[in-house]
């Protein structure tokens, strides 16, 4: 409590001294309004007396800024940070995530109950614009002109020209000027009122950003709700939502979110999207509760891949629903492989905090996939992979869970390359797999691709911070299986109770139509930990070049000396807490990762 005041009283003692941190924006061009006559016609009798009488009557019917409930708009009224930090939400069209946004306390000052947190949270979370340091915001204090004019010059991108003109404050107004938000730049810390408000919101309204277009342009972004209680002949809307993923599926557009809410939907089509997102506006369908909306999907299906995105479509993301199906495919069916729940082979897509049951090929399945994020899902009981990337390109598969897979946990083969996988637990509590936790590398069927220059399976790809767990031996041969790699890395994993915590061996590229066998060549197998193993590395072939050092064995019977030392790694529990306790001879014992990998450990924080 002491702390909390101490950072509030911060707050109160720095705000004057301060100016408010900038922002960033973009996003695609939605849908464009020939003029502000296309807008709803709004008017205020107290604006009549106000200079900005037009642009508060132009701003206010575009769903900008809104006026009182007793139809007043109070133009020399001055506006909060907080007010202008809702403002900024709708006039960059992102006001539809604030809706599907939990409220959670980021400042010190703005509690979550707060009426603007979600506002200020999501435009946190975007850095469109910050707090002040000590973890404060200031949302009742009222903004500055100058303050206000630096965040839409920044916003239109702007922000280094400014710089060059003089930075913080007269190049921003100069700028500001030249943009036609600032009629005279005489202005001294001076508090921004509401019709000075609306001049400037709608000057960056009209005006072209950097990129030449401007923010009218992207008004239109589309908001839809969908409820197991809805129709699809409904609009979509929050009192009147859809009822099915299909038809979201189908009619969403570059730039729209669909919130579903809690409940089960049967869906008895496969989903397909009809359309394609953009950067900076994608497509995104997402639960409103993490696992709250069950997308199941009826057993007329339980051939087919249920969720597909395709290889021509891009930025699509699917979002913290829990899928499964009512009846799976049978070992006897002759379509087998086809059961998948989720399929995707598009590009800059997310696959993000889903739940995934009761299937038998794959829970998520990447295919000629380009820069995919896969995080933060959960995989259960899938008969055969929990996940299997092949000829995937740039992707990143992390901080997942895969319990009781079949066969195999996660599956990277078939030509992928430049590929993270990393701080993925696969566990294994009830199934004898057939494989291993996690293969790297590993034949595809001949007709996919051929060639000497292509055939390794996996190349330039990075594995890090996996746990594989096995709940007693035998229930996982393997944890990693290089099966063919080229120019690789595994660093820093974890195999507990696995038969073998690490295996090499040749792709058997010819069996399946390759024009030869893959061999593992520059392996590079650092700080990894093996625990409770019958044999810790076991070469079933000879890799070339292999560079094998720095780890750790504890109560394995075989392969304990190769490329490392036997010791005690002390976790605080061996099956759910991988701390290292005081005394770990792990500690500070690892080696450093090499020059040529670190691009792709900076491109994964990228994403984060």
């Amino acid at each position: 409590m002491r702390k909390m005041l101490a950072i509030l009283l911060a707050c109160i003692l720095l705000f004057n001294f301060l100016p408010v941190y900038a922002l960033d924006f973009g996003a695609e061009e939605i849908e464009t309004y020939e003029s502000y006559e296309e807008a709803a016609e709004v008017t205020y009798e107290d604006a009549a007396s106000s200079p900005y009488e037009k642009e508060i009557n132009e701003i206010t019917g575009f769903g900008i800024m809104h006026g009182y409930p007793d139809g007043t708009f109070r133009a020399n009224e001055n506006i909060t940070r907080a007010e202008f930090a809702v403002i900024m939400t709708r006039l960059m069209s992102i006001d539809h995530i604030v809706k599907a946004t939990v409220a959670k306390q980021i400042f010190a000052d703005v509690e979550k109950e707060h009426w603007a947190a979600r506002e200020i949270q999501v435009i946190a979370d975007k850095k469109y614009i910050s707090g002040h340091s000590n973890y404060c915001f200031a949302p009742e204090e009222f903004i500055t002109y100058e303050q206000a004019v630096k965040i839409l010059v920044e916003a239109l991108g702007y922000g280094e020209k400014a710089e060059k003109k003089g930075g913080w404050t007269i190049g921003y107004l100069a700028v500001g000027a030249e943009l036609g938000f600032v009629k005279e730049i005489s202005f001294t810390n001076e508090k921004l009122t509401r019709g000075q408000a609306a001049q400037l919101v709608l000057s960056a309204l009209y005006t072209k950003n950097a990129d030449g277009k401007t923010l009218l342009s992207m008004l239109g972004e589309k908001m839809y709700y969908v409820s197991p209680d809805g129709s699809d002949s409904n609009p979509g809307t929050e009192d009147k939502p859809w009822k099915t993923l299909k038809k979201a599926a189908g009619t969403m557009q570059a730039g729209s979110t669909a919130i579903f809410e809690d409940g089960v939907y049967l869906e008895d089509n496969v989903t397909v999207f009809r359309y394609n997102g953009k950067e900076g506006a994608p497509i995104t369908i997402k639960a409103r509760n993490k696992h709250g909306a069950v997308i199941k999907y009826t057993k007329v299906l339980r051939l087919n891949t249920k969720l597909r995105i395709a290889e021509e479509q891009s930025y699509i993301n699917i979002r913290d629903f829990h899928f499964t199906q009512e009846e799976t495919a049978k070992e006897s069916d002759a379509g087998k492989t086809s059961d998948i729940l989720l399929r995707c082979e598009g590009s800059y897509c997310e696959i993000t905090g889903n739940k995934c049951t009761n299937v038998y090929e794959e829970g998520i399945k990447l295919g000629r996939a380009r820069h995919v994020l896969v995080e933060d899902n959960i995989v259960q009981g899938a008969k055969h992979e929990g996940i299997d990337l092949m000829r995937c390109s740039s992707c990143i598969i992390r901080n997942n869970q895969f319990y009781d897979s079949g066969r195999v946990g996660i599956m990277i083969k078939g030509n992928t390359n430049n590929t993270l996988v990393y701080n993925n637990i696969v566990r294994n509590d009830t199934v004898s797999m057939m494989i291993a936790g996690v293969t790297i590398g590993g034949s595809s069927d001949g007709n996919l691709i051929k060639g000497k220059d292509v055939g390794y399976q996996l190349y330039s790809s990075l594995f890090y911070n996996n746990i594989v767990i096995s709940a007693k031996q035998g229930l996982i041969p393997v944890a990693y299986y290089f099966m063919g790699t080229k120019d690789s890395y595994a660093f820093n994993n974890l195999s507990i109770g696995a038969d073998v915590g690490i295996s090499l061996v040749n792709s058997n590229g010819l069996q399946t139509g390759w024009e030869w066998d893959p061999i593992n060549l520059n392996p590079v197998i650092k700080n990894n930990i093996v625990v409770d193993a019958k044999e810790g590395i076991r070469f079933e072939d000879d890799p070339v070049n292999p560079t094998i050092e720095n780890n750790l064995y504890f109560k394995v019977n075989k392969g304990a000396k190769i490329g490392g030392s036997v010791a005690d790694p002390k976790f605080v529990n061996i099956l759910n807490d991988w701390h290292l306790q005081n005394g770990s001879s792990a500690i500070n014992a690892g080696a450093e990762l090499p020059e040529e990998i670190k691009p792709l450990i900076e491109y994964a924080n990228q994403t984060s």
